[in-house]
């Protein structure tokens, strides 16, 4: 309860309501401590309503309990009530204008530290780089100088060819970027031919070595020679390691066949779970399905000792659906699992939809038109039995 008598000054009044097995006990108590109390009103046997003035409060409460008696404050007046209220405003902004002041002081710090590292150097080596130049969690931001911090960070990782670091409110970014050898390129020197991996029509020849032998608007098929491996004219024709590329166009077809009217089982989410042990070959069930559900989905769950069944509700009802919206949606998921499938250098230059509907069946075929580098290198076989009749 509030201590209302400490706002005494404002000379507040306070209506109270006290209930007791003997009142008047309480108002010849109120009177020998000189306790002023105006508007008595015997509400009942029990009960009467009082009015005092705040100061006198404390006393009254303390009364109340030495009597075992119920205090109620029933009214205080408008003056007490806004200094009450001003207390408590008091304390709320006191606790705010705290708790402001606590955040301005932490935002002085640093409380996270965020890295983020290369391929090969992660980001814990770089967390110790710098907590062995003294920068960690807590730390003023004040004392922080970004770009001698970048520096540092290079000088102490050979590895490293590149830093940034930023200060963003209490985090501390840091992002670098590794020096690395590049890789070796391979080349291959083999001899042999680049042929056709797939069925396509050419549409561009890039030879560097070797000799094309198809030209643009030619149909190949699998296994046919695109770049020959020799150079040179009719009569002085050397052997070469075959390097180019053949862009063609491929074709690339998926097939789907959709009811578009029938009956489909729609899970109501009810179940019920049956578990059963197998011995010799006959089950011991401990809970066991009784035919709850007119229409059910079961699922097995098989475990080395104790096996469980799942029955889900099903029920039944009819579907329809719109042989456009099919079509669309079948051709963009065929679309998108095409293209992430492709590699970067390939790209769809077509797309062909052919459908019919026959006893209310959809039957889609989606035709992809794709342009993209069919050649691969065979190695030439050496003649191994010709080597051998030479031994002989």
């Amino acid at each position: 309860m509030n201590n209302y008598d400490i706002f005494s000054f404002v000379n507040g009044k306070m209506k109270l309501k006290i209930i007791s097995k003997t009142p008047e006990q309480i108002l010849n108590i109120f009177w020998k401590r000189n306790i002023k109390v105006i508007n008595v009103n015997r509400e009942n046997l029990y009960t009467i309503s009082l009015t005092i003035k705040s100061e006198y409060f404390s006393e009254v409460e303390k009364i109340c309990n030495e009597t075992n008696s119920n205090l109620t404050v029933v009214q205080v007046g408008r003056i007490l009530k806004l200094a009450t209220n001003f207390k408590v405003y008091l304390t709320l902004i006191t606790g705010l204008a705290m708790s402001f002041g606590i955040i301005i002081i932490l935002s002085f710090f640093i409380w996270k530290i965020d890295i983020k590292g290369d391929k090969h150097v992660s980001p814990y080596e770089i967390r110790q780089v710098i907590k062995e130049l003294g920068i960690g969690k807590g730390i003023l931001k004040s004392k922080i100088d970004t770009e001698e911090l970048e520096e540092q960070i290079i000088a102490k990782n050979k590895n490293i060819l590149w830093s940034k670091v930023r200060i963003q409110g209490s985090t501390l970014q840091v992002e670098v970027v590794e020096s690395f050898k590049p890789p070796v390129i391979e080349i291959d020197n083999s001899l042999g031919n680049i042929v056709a991996s797939k069925d396509g029509e050419i549409v561009r020849i890039y030879t560097q070595s070797g000799t094309a032998v198809v030209q643009q608007g030619d149909i190949v098929k699998k296994g046919d020679v695109l770049i020959e491996g020799y150079q040179g004219k009719e009569g002085g024709t050397y052997e070469t390691p075959p390097v180019g590329s053949v862009i063609a166009k491929t074709f690339l077809e998926f097939e789907e066949v959709v009811e578009l009217e029938g009956i489909k089982s729609v899970n109501t989410k009810n179940k019920v779970n049956e578990y059963y042990i197998e011995i010799f070959g006959k089950k011991l069930y401990f809970k066991k399905y009784k035919n709850e559900f007119e229409n059910f989905e079961k699922l097995n769950y098989d475990s080395k000792f104790i096996k469980k069944n799942i029955y889900y509700e099903v029920n039944k009802s009819s579907y329809t659906l719109d042989p456009e919206n099919v079509k669309k949606n079948l051709v963009d998921y065929y679309t998108k699992h095409v293209s992430q499938n492709l590699k970067q250098t390939d790209s769809i230059l077509g797309v062909i939809v052919r459908d019919e509907i026959v006893e209310n069946k959809l039957n889609l075929k989606i035709s992809f038109v794709i342009e993209e580098d069919i050649g691969v290198k065979v190695q030439k076989v050496e003649d191994t039995q010709e080597s051998g009749n030479d031994g002989l």
